[in-house]
């Protein structure tokens, strides 16, 4: 299990990587992170109302310094749990598609499968990956 800050720099050292797995801890501590990132800056509007551009400014910050590995990340979750990223199109359909994500966001990780090892297994990306052998005739 990944701890929160653990989580974060892994997210934002893999910040344009959609390959690959995220475990739930790593994918729900980020998430917590990117909220804390957005509200803290957004209460600065409702505090100080005479800081309410800084505070909106600093929100848009946020987000566009978070928003590519958050996508990301989700992306790698949802490999993590066997499905490809595009099921992320889910979100297109009206008032579930949400729903239906959010489900397998919360889903366990599941065995070793094509996108690679499962997070925290103890394995290592390169134990798993098949060695081309060659045969040599001598």
């Amino acid at each position: 299990m990944m701890s929160f800050s653990e989580s974060v720099r892994t997210c934002m050292r893999k910040f344009f990587v959609a390959s690959g797995r995220a475990s739930r801890s790593e994918f729900w501590w980020f998430q917590l992170f990117f909220f804390i990132a957005v509200s803290l800056p957004m209460s600065i509007c409702f505090i100080l109302p005479d800081l309410e551009a800084l505070g909106f400014a600093l929100v848009a910050l946020a987000i566009l310094v978070l928003l590519v590995p958050a996508f990301c990340v989700q992306i790698r979750r949802y490999h993590d749990v066997g499905y490809s990223g595009f099921i992320i199109l889910v979100n297109f359909i009206p008032y579930v598609g949400s729903i239906i994500l959010l489900v397998m966001q919360l889903l366990p990780s599941k065995p070793d499968n094509k996108y690679g090892p499962k997070p925290f297994s103890g394995k290592k990306q390169e134990d798993c990956e098949v060695k081309e052998v060659i045969d040599v005739e001598i």
